[in-house]
């Protein structure tokens, strides 16, 4: 793309050079022609040769005036901004293209000086880019800012040459602006997008629709081991083990379809050959004309959470099969939980006691042991086996052997107790 670009902008350059030399010089040849007839004194009887002499003049005048207009077609069309310019800098010619990226006329800019289209804080540029073509030197995809009509910045790249007669002398300027503000966009966006791949958690992974990975962030790294060098270019089934490899042409199947595949719960491999669970979300990646030419697989480690889910699981049926009352409450003494064994005990069901506050259980006379349990909880202490009295939900005093233990949680400290 960008060969194609220097290429167009070289053609550019071409043609404008030409249209400024056939507008200043289109007939030197014939004078020439002329200045040598003059001088051999052909006779004036010879009526032949100087019409022929004519119809040769116009002949170049038209093939000049066609050329001229072709050209001039061709710049008027172009999607550059293509800008002459005298030597002090001011405007000469000002293409369809200039109007539409600056925003001014023609007829708003010829005259005036380029000064108009340069920030304040740039204005150096263009003495810079003066004396360098007043050099006869060529200023070639210099990007920088330029104002529009409206204030507005424009990202612009510059191609600025010299314009010179049919004796050499320089007598003019010829730019090209590129509008590359959507360009520059597009690259800070992905700039920005990079970072992110690169910062986050998970595992970002592309590869083409024949399962060939084509980019592994450091995070696919840390998860299962591969250097860039070492998976970039290999099939993705690396990763998968062999009694999942049916997956992945399911997978294939339903992106080349343009669905996407969110939060697949699976097991993948790492380099040493560790089995990990993994959340997969897994989207199509389209170009411009919206075909599918890729696939975007983001891949979380949830090892950890599989685990903590099957610890919880564990802890749950302990807890509903224990023969001990097992209650949590949060800071503020209401009760989060309540097992089987605590509706069995105290009579009250789970619905009847969650949400209330656990003063609810504690005789009258007893109601200064709950602050001065929470205070030795807060401080970080446990009490164990504190024998005391409590009520059911029919008033009866039961004796009790409490054993408080504070849960801690890992942002907000002390948040529960279980008793």
């Amino acid at each position: 793309m960008i060969a194609r670009y220097k290429t167009k902008r070289r053609c550019l350059f071409f043609i404008l050079s030409l249209i400024m030399q056939e507008t200043i010089n289109p007939l030197d040849d014939d004078a020439a022609l002329n200045d040598q007839t003059s001088a051999n004194g052909f006779p004036e009887g010879e009526k032949h040769a100087e019409a022929s002499s004519k119809d040769t003049l116009a002949e170049k005048l038209r093939i000049a005036e066609e050329r001229s207009a072709m050209l001039s077609s061709i710049v008027d069309s172009s999607d550059d901004a293509i800008i002459s310019k005298d030597l002090n800098g001011f405007v000469t010619s000002w293409n369809l293209a200039a109007e539409r990226i600056f925003g001014f006329s023609a007829s708003e800019m010829i005259g005036l000086s380029i000064n108009k289209l340069i920030p304040a804080e740039r204005a150096e540029e263009e003495a810079h880019i003066l004396l360098k073509i007043r050099r006869g030197e060529r200023v070639a995809y210099f990007e920088t800012k330029r104002l529009n009509k409206q204030g507005g910045l424009v990202d612009v790249s510059l191609t600025v040459s010299p314009i010179k007669d049919a004796s050499g002398n320089i007598i003019g300027i010829s730019k090209i602006a590129r509008d590359i503000t959507g360009l520059r966009m597009n690259s800070e966006k992905s700039l920005i997008l990079s970072a992110i791949v690169d910062s986050t958690d998970d595992a970002i992974i592309s590869k083409n629709l024949s399962g060939i990975i084509t980019s592994w962030n450091p995070s696919a790294q840390r998860i299962f081991g591969y250097l860039p060098e070492e998976i970039i270019g290999h099939s993705v089934l690396k990763l998968i083990p062999v009694d999942r490899q049916d997956e992945e042409t399911r997978i294939l199947s339903r992106l080349r379809k343009g669905e996407r595949v969110r939060y697949f719960h699976t097991k993948r491999l790492t380099k040493t050959g560790e089995l990990i669970d993994v959340s997969l979300t897994i989207s199509p990646v389209k170009d411009e004309q919206g075909k599918i030419i890729g696939v975007s697989k983001i891949a979380r480690d949830i090892t950890d959470v599989i685990e903590a889910e099957k610890q919880s699981a564990m802890l749950s049926a302990i807890v509903s099969h224990s023969d001990d009352a097992i209650i949590s409450k949060d800071l503020n003494s209401m009760v989060t939980s309540w097992n089987s064994s605590a509706e069995r005990l105290f009579g009250y069901t789970a619905e009847e006691m969650i949400g209330q506050s656990i003063v609810k259980l504690i005789p009258t006379d007893r109601l200064q042991e709950e602050p001065e349990i929470i205070s030795r909880l807060k401080s970080g202490q446990r009490v164990d086996h504190f024998e005391t009295k409590r009520k059911t939900k029919f008033g009866k005093l039961l004796d009790v052997s409490l054993t408080i233990s504070p849960v801690m949680m890992h942002r907000a400290g002390l948040s529960a107790f279980l008793k």
